[in-house]
């Protein structure tokens, strides 16, 4: 009977007793894991409806990868974007998506992470919150849009969904989209909000 053992330490090869098969783990030319499991997987609602004019740019939900070392990889953002209010024919109302770092929005009220299942480890995501009229972005540094979502606000009771999906087999150069510590994601006024306006839905990721 042959024994395998590794080349760097004193370990050998196992075989599993279940599958009587031996077990691997792939590493890429980087030295990086292709497939390592997350460490936890979690999902924060959306529920905001704009209750007064309230001006573009003004940060009206955000999530942050505060506590560190692991990365936040950002796998759905599945949102609504509706109209309750007076029918306005000229005005179309848009939301952009945008990665942010260097400091934690503040104010308004905060939403709690939940654990996709309930024995996850507490997530690196420690702040999430949300304002309809604005958030306080002191020294926030805020990155490009990458996603805008819209309504034309001709019709009252009209509606709009949006599905972003992160997720693909091959991840590692070309799905999630990746919150460093210290890093990240929030929902912003592209044009000034009027009464009536609404967003609910949820993002989710895993971290690892």
């Amino acid at each position: 009977m042959a024994i395998i053992q590794s080349g760097a330490t004193a370990d050998l090869w196992t075989i599993d007793p279940t599958s009587n098969a031996g077990r691997v783990t792939i590493y890429d030319s980087a030295g990086l894991e292709t497939s390592k499991p997350p460490t936890g997987a979690y999902i924060a609602n959306v529920n905001i409806r704009q209750t007064a004019v309230t001006a573009a740019n003004s940060t009206v939900w955000a999530m942050r990868n505060v506590a560190g070392p692991l990365t936040v990889y950002i796998r759905h953002i599945r949102l609504i974007v509706s109209f309750d209010g007076t029918a306005a024919a000229t005005t179309t109302l848009r939301y952009d998506i945008e990665r942010f770092d260097t400091a934690t929005p503040t104010g308004g009220t905060a939403v709690t992470v939940v654990k996709k299942r309930s024995t996850y480890a507490t997530s690196n995501v420690t702040d999430v919150r949300f304002l309809d009229t604005g958030l306080t972005t002191t020294s926030v540094a805020f990155g490009a849009a990458f996603h805008t979502i819209g309504l034309a606000a001709s019709v009252t009771n009209g509606g709009m969904e949006q599905d972003l999906d992160f997720t693909t087999a091959l991840e590692r150069y070309n799905a999630p989209f990746e919150l460093a510590s210290g890093e990240g994601l929030c929902i912003r006024l592209n044009v000034a909000a009027v009464v009536g306006l609404s967003l609910r839905g949820s993002v989710t990721w895993d971290e690892k």
